[in-house]
């Protein structure tokens, strides 16, 4: 009867953790930095709660036993409910290019919530380095970069980072988008 009762247990408190946002944001993490498309996310999750049986072909839960209560791994968020978690975030405001195919952001808008982001989360706030004294100064870099898609178009990148990021600044995740561009060679 004990261990009807802790499998319950145990079983309920799975279930809120992975209905919980703190399960989202794990799995928002593992699906964006790991880079993953649906597909292999889908099947990242199926490796992490379960194991290829090469004999039977098929994927077995990835369960343990102790004590006779059975305990398996929690699960990751679905990529159905992470695509609308994602949809739902503000990302502020983007514009069409006229004429071409691509969308565009204010530059104004976009600094004003990277700035936002580091001084009001504290640990970001602490990793800031201000140069000569200057403090709340930053310092704003724009990168453009373009590469050839095919023998008609290519692809140009808009980036936006911040000098005050210290190490970060080599980091893909401090570059923020500012615009995408496919455009015809000829334009």
């Amino acid at each position: 009867k004990a261990r009807k009762y802790l499998q319950y247990k145990f079983n309920s408190i799975t279930q809120k953790y992975e209905s919980s946002s703190e399960n989202t944001e794990r799995s928002l993490a593992a699906y964006y930095m790991g880079q993953f498309s649906r597909r292999k996310y889908q099947f990242h999750c199926k490796t992490l709660s379960s194991v290829f049986d090469t004999n039977s072909k098929v994927h077995i839960p990835h369960n343990s036993y102790i004590d006779g209560i059975n305990i398996r791994p929690t699960k990751l968020a679905s990529s159905s409910k992470l695509q609308s978690v994602v949809k739902a975030m503000d990302i502020g405001h983007i514009y069409p290019i006229p004429g071409e195919v691509g969308v565009m952001r204010p530059l104004v808008s976009l600094v004003h919530m990277i700035v936002y982001k580091y001084l009001s989360l504290p640990h970001l706030r602490s990793e800031l380095r201000w140069f000569k004294g200057k403090v709340n100064h930053f310092i704003f870099l724009f990168a453009d970069d373009g590469t050839p898609e095919t023998k008609d178009t290519s692809m140009t990148v808009g980036t936006l980072t911040c000098w005050n990021f210290g190490r970060q600044v080599r980091s893909r995740t401090t570059h923020y988008l500012l615009h995408i561009v496919n455009a015809s060679e000829k334009a």
